[in-house]
């Protein structure tokens, strides 16, 4: 089963359970995207219906993981007891049938979830704040990606994503 969406959760130490627990459907993909400057793991805990485990990461790098058996999968950092989520995955009737005509981020403003949708398969997102700051970067291989910016400061920021060889950027305003 192919990913049908990338969904992204900031993993940084103290990071909210409820932050790091999501539902996913069936063949999606989660990517945890290290935020803070300590390094960390991912990796399943006892009673998972599917096991993975990232190793050492080095700070602000990234883990994916694509989901393909239904259930709850918990999981935890190995260095930081208090880092644990959950991921619920749901079965899907079938692959879903994206019918954007260009990329389109929603909802913007955004308080948490922003959600990004391209008519061909996205590449790469980027996320930069108004001085110029890289705030993230990151490879996806969906034609949708959510990007958690729950933990995010307010203000405005410059999304730029690149899919079917073309670069789209907006400014998202996060409240």
């Amino acid at each position: 089963m192919n990913a049908q969406e990338t969904i992204m959760i900031n993993w940084f130490f103290n990071v909210p359970t409820a932050q790091a627990s999501i539902t996913v459907n069936q063949g999606d993909t989660v990517m945890w995207m290290l935020t803070d400057s300590m390094p960390h793991t991912v990796e399943t805990s006892t009673g998972a219906v599917e096991s993975f485990s990232s190793g050492n990461l080095p700070a602000r790098s990234s883990y994916s993981h694509t989901f393909n058996t239904v259930g709850t999968v918990p999981y935890i950092c190995a260095y930081h007891s208090n880092m644990r989520g959950t991921i619920t995955v749901s079965a899907v009737a079938g692959v879903k049938d994206v019918k954007a005509t260009k990329i389109t981020f929603s909802p913007n403003p955004v308080n948490d979830i922003l959600t990004i949708n391209a008519k061909d398969i996205i590449d790469q997102v980027s996320v930069n704040d108004l001085t110029g700051r890289q705030v993230l970067s990151s490879m996806a291989s969906t034609p949708v990606v959510k990007l958690y910016m729950d933990n995010y400061p307010a203000g405005t920021y410059v999304v730029k994503v690149t899919s079917g060889g073309k670069t789209e950027s907006m400014q998202v305003i996060k409240q």
